[in-house]
């Protein structure tokens, strides 16, 4: 029997790799992998959520404030 906590985190991290903020990431070749990736969005998700600026988060990370809907 499979562990539902796991198959739920992996169908979390499938939805971020989904997301054009993720496929920016990937093409700019500053992360070293996918987990890198899916860790400094849920990184920059929970500073959203703690009250951060997403305009900010996401220049500070050197994206344009196109991907602001993927820190949601």
């Amino acid at each position: 029997m499979s562990n539902p906590k796991s198959t739920v985190a992996q169908e979390i991290d499938a939805r971020i790799l989904h997301t054009d903020l993720a496929r920016a990431m990937k093409s700019c070749g500053r992360y070293q992998d996918e987990r890198e990736i899916i860790d400094t969005i849920l990184d920059m998700r929970s500073q959203v959520r703690d009250g951060e600026d997403p305009n900010e988060i996401l220049h500070d990370e050197g994206f344009e404030p196109d991907y602001i809907f993927d820190l949601f």
